[in-house]
């Protein structure tokens, strides 16, 4: 018997999002709310809050060694600043 896939439904910048993983990184967290390609001035922050207890708020930061376990209806803000 075959397990179903894990499916998530977080929200990003107020819009329900599917996510079939258990833990997601900043890149994906920014593309989920920005997709598309960035320029080098577009700086993001990414912080979230209602996580699992391991890690039920903070902030997410550029690099593929940082990720953060999810669960159903975690909350992800991010924010866009184009430095000049």
């Amino acid at each position: 018997m075959s397990q179903s896939p894990m499916r998530f439904e977080i929200l990003v910048n107020g819009n329900k999002k599917a996510w079939d993983k258990d833990r997601i990184g900043y890149s994906e967290v920014v593309e989920l709310a920005f997709p598309g390609q960035h320029s080098e001035d577009e700086v993001f922050k990414v912080t979230y809050s209602k996580g699992p207890s391991q890690n039920p708020h903070g902030s997410l930061v550029p690099g593929k060694k940082f990720f953060v376990k999810i669960k159903s209806e975690m909350v992800f803000e991010v924010t866009r600043t184009v430095q000049s």
